[in-house]
Parts: C-alpha cells; sequence; structure tokens
C-alpha cells in the first residue's frame, strides 16, 4: 500500500470552503422537519424552547471537545483516528463499520428524503415517489464529491446561501400570511415524560448534527492545526488501516478525493433509501436506524478525549477544552443518555433491529480481517 504523500489528503481547502461545507451541514435541510416533531413530541411551547436552547449548549460543548482533538490529532479518519489512539483499532474498526453502514450513510439518506418529500409535492413521480427523489439526490451529490474538494466546496457554498435565503423566508412569512387565532397554553403547563424529552433532544441534536464533521478534513485544511475546520473521510482512514480493504483507502491526488470509498458510501446510502421506502416515513426510519449507534460511538469519543489526555499528556494541544473535565463529562452523560432514548424509540417502532444486526454484521466483519490478516502476515505476503 502506498504512503507516498500525493496519495494521501492535502492541505488544499481553504477556511472559506472549509466554514461552508460545515455550517452546510449542521444548517441541513433537517431544520426544515424536525420542528414540527419536536413540538409534537414535547407538546408545550416552554419544553420547546428549551430543549432547543439545551440543544445548542450541549453541540457547543461537543463542538468544544471535537476542536481539542482535531487540532491536536489532525487526520482524514477523523473520530475514527482518535477512537484508534484511545482505544485500538478493533473498537476504531466497528466505529466505522457503523459508521458506513447506517451513521453516515442513514445521515445522508435522511436528509436525502427531506428533499426528496418537498420535491414530491412539487413533481410527482407515482409511488414511492420520496425515495426516487431521494435516490436521484443521493446520486448527483456523490458525483460532486468525486470531481473534487475544490468543486465540492464552491457548490456547497451555493447550497449554504440557498438554505439561508429560505430560512429568510420563512421567518419573514410570519408578517405577510394571515392565519386564524388560536388559544395558546402558558408555557410549561404541562410536562412530557422524560423519555418524550430525550427523543425532543435527539431531533433538535440531530438538527444541529454537523460540528462532528469538521475532525474530517483537519487534514486537508490549509493553516495547519490553527484552523479547526474539517468531510466523511472515515471510509478511507478504515481502508489505509485495514489491508483487506485496502481499495477504500485509495486517494485521488488531482481531486483531493476517496473516489473508491465514495462510491462504497453512496451504494449503502442507496441502499437504506430502498430499506426506509419500506416504512410509513423514511425520513424517521432513518432516524430511527442511526440513532442509538451514532450516539452510543459519539459518547466513546468523549470519554477517548479524557483518556487521551492521560495516556498521551505530552502531546501539544493547540486547543484545550475550557471548564475540563466538567464540559467533557457533560457531554459523554447527555450522549449516554440520548443513547439510551434512542434504543427506547428505535424499539417503540419496531427498528431497533436494525442497529444490532449492524452491530453483529461489524463483529463478524471484523473477525473475518483478523483471520486474513493473521493468514497474510504467516504467509509473508
Amino acid at each position: 500500500m502506498s504512503t507516498t504523500t500525493e496519495n494521501q489528503p492535502q492541505r488544499t481547502l481553504a477556511a472559506v470552503g472549509a466554514i461552508t461545507i460545515i455550517i452546510g451541514i449542521v444548517v441541513g435541510a433537517g431544520i426544515f422537519r424536525t420542528p414540527s416533531l419536536v413540538a409534537g413530541v414535547t407538546g408545550d411551547v416552554g419544553w420547546v424552547l428549551t430543549v432547543w436552547i439545551l440543544g445548542g449548549v450541549i453541540s457547543l460543548i461537543g463542538a468544544l471537545c471535537y476542536a481539542e482533538l482535531a487540532t491536536t490529532y489532525p487526520h482524514a479518519g477523523g473520530d475514527y483516528h482518535f477512537l484508534s489512539r484511545a482505544y485500538g483499532r478493533n473498537i476504531s474498526f466497528l466505529y466505522a463499520w457503523a459508521k458506513a453502514m447506517v451513521i453516515n450513510t442513514g445521515s445522508i439518506a435522511l436528509l436525502a428524503f427531506v428533499f426528496g418529500d418537498y420535491l414530491s409535492t412539487l413533481w410527482p413521480m407515482g409511488t414511492h415517489s420520496s425515495a426516487w427523489w431521494a435516490l436521484i439526490i443521493v446520486l448527483a451529490l456523490t458525483a460532486v464529491n468525486i470531481l473534487g474538494l475544490s468543486f465540492a466546496a464552491h457548490l456547497q457554498t451555493l447550497f449554504t446561501a440557498f438554505v439561508f435565503f429560505g430560512l429568510l423566508l420563512v421567518a419573514m412569512s410570519v408578517f405577510w400570511i394571515d392565519t386564524p387565532a388560536s388559544v395558546t397554553p402558558p408555557a410549561f403547563s404541562s410536562t412530557p415524560p422524560l423519555g418524550l424529552l430525550g427523543l425532543a433532544m435527539v431531533f433538535v441534536l440531530l438538527t444541529f448534527g454537523g460540528w462532528n464533521e469538521s475532525a474530517y478534513i483537519s487534514a486537508e485544511l490549509k493553516g495547519g492545526s490553527r484552523t479547526m475546520i474539517v468531510g466523511a473521510r472515515s471510509n478511507y482512514a478504515l481502508g489505509r488501516d485495514w489491508q483487506g480493504l485496502k481499495t477504500l483507502g485509495q486517494w485521488e491526488p488531482n481531486r483531493s478525493t476517496p473516489i473508491s470509498a465514495y462510491v462504497v458510501q453512496s451504494v449503502i446510502a442507496v441502499a437504506l433509501i430502498g430499506l426506509g421506502s419500506l416504512y410509513a416515513d423514511g425520513f424517521e426510519a432513518m432516524v430511527e436506524f442511526t440513532a442509538p449507534v451514532f450516539w452510543g460511538f459519539l459518547c466513546l469519543v468523549g470519554l477517548a478525549l479524557m483518556r487521551l489526555r492521560r495516556i498521551d499528556p505530552k502531546t501539544p494541544r493547540p486547543f484545550k477544552v475550557p471548564l475540563y473535565p466538567v464540559l467533557p463529562i457533560i457531554f459523554c452523560l447527555t450522549c449516554a443518555y440520548l443513547t439510551y432514548s434512542s434504543v427506547l424509540y428505535a424499539q417503540s417502532q419496531g427498528a431497533i433491529h436494525v442497529s444490532f444486526l449492524v452491530m453483529a454484521a461489524g463483529v463478524v466483519a471484523l473477525w473475518l480481517l483478523i483471520v486474513r490478516q493473521k493468514r497474510t502476515d504467516q504467509l509473508g505476503v
């Protein structure tokens, strides 16, 4: 496997492009779908505002944790690399497996379903119209990413401008659209069960999600570790670390992109769209598939920050989480609670088996790779 620098990520991404990539991920299409879900779950205007505020605070704490990890250990593998340094490559493999099979690909399918739902109201495509539109969107954006990081960053800047313009129109519409007056109960007149509040937080943090993606392009950003902004590269990192998956580790230097990894990612995302089309709501199905494993591994990343502080204290840290260890502990406890809430929600919808099957398949795949590696070592290949 080649290790020359031209076959690895280079610092070619400007700060402006990186910022728009992350803004585009954080302020994504989910904002047009999740507010109604959060309101329906909480059923009270006071709790609606509370969970949105808490979600913003938790997202900020999580971003601070990732800022320390990304600046200390810049790598295209992002949190896959952090977990590998903290716990070894077996745990990081299971994370990369889950990310490839359901976390990242499920998020792609989820947002594609949002666009599909809206486009279907304008141009319906018959049965499973949302799924067909979601399929087209995934394939189109995969092609964009394969064309190269620079092109994708410029297109992301344009898309981000459209999203903000759309949000501005929604906000301004209240001044010229007449709606029947209704009586709103006082804030905090009712309190939803703790489990429902956790579910509301899952939707809120899904909307705020994307700050953790900054860890993936830290190795491609101009300016070194002092500029902290980072795209999904964990499949590429997985291929670099495991001989049996080396195809995923191929890097196209002229386009600054891992083409094979993107192709695999799109195939899995398309498969999830097909599975989601069998459910009444593809968007909610993707939440059920992804949330339990996502929050479980995010908790491990938070713990990894504290573990790396202990086992690797001499490595320079350009940025350190303030109020350490209070903020990382709050982040880890929140992730643990959201894992619990996500599992209960997925179980109530009859979808928890997807997460379990993904992780069980990951354990089997890990065992097969270890066996193959041992045989390769014995043969001296």
